[in-house]
């Protein structure tokens, strides 16, 4: 039985999802040119959004493999940490995609830069990031064996005088 619950399987799919998009052209040039100008997610994101991307694919990680070998605890230390690098880059990916498109090494301005399904498809796959992490930090697995209560010994009752 597979210890990966909704929101652990949510962050898989979105961040495999993302990683395939990123390999698909996201923006070209509209401007009619006798050659194609377009860039990959991984050309034209920046190295900022690169970098906050490679950290968030680290701590996805880390969350499967701890929530199929981990205690509990790393669980949460996983989740937590892949939960707030997924809601950083969110926004950086929703403001790099949809205010500031890159030049496309030409210079070319915002208006001047189609922005393609595969940028949008990426964006939703980082709100699926984004939903899934914090939907496995919100699953408490009452009902998992590793989360049982083990209740304290009652204390000896003192002696009376």
């Amino acid at each position: 039985m597979s210890r990966l619950r909704s929101g652990e399987r949510t962050v898989a799919g979105g961040s495999l999802a993302l990683l395939v998009l990123l390999c698909l052209n996201w923006f070209s040039l509209a401007l009619p040119l006798p050659f194609d100008v377009h860039q990959s997610g991984w050309a034209s994101l920046g190295w900022l959004v690169i970098v906050l991307l490679l950290a968030q694919t680290v701590s996805i990680a880390s969350l499967l493999v701890i929530t199929v070998r981990g205690p509990l605890e790393q669980q949460l230390r996983a989740g937590v940490a892949a939960a707030t690098l997924s809601s950083v880059v969110a926004p950086v990916l929703v403001l790099r995609v949809l205010l500031f498109q890159p030049g496309l090494g030409v210079g070319a301005p915002n208006s001047a830069v189609s922005v393609l399904a595969p940028a949008y498809l990426g964006l939703m796959a980082e709100l699926l990031v984004v939903a899934g992490t914090w939907r496995a930090l919100a699953d408490e697995r009452t009902d998992a064996p590793e989360s049982a209560y083990q209740p304290p010994e009652p204390r000896p009752v003192p002696p009376s005088a």
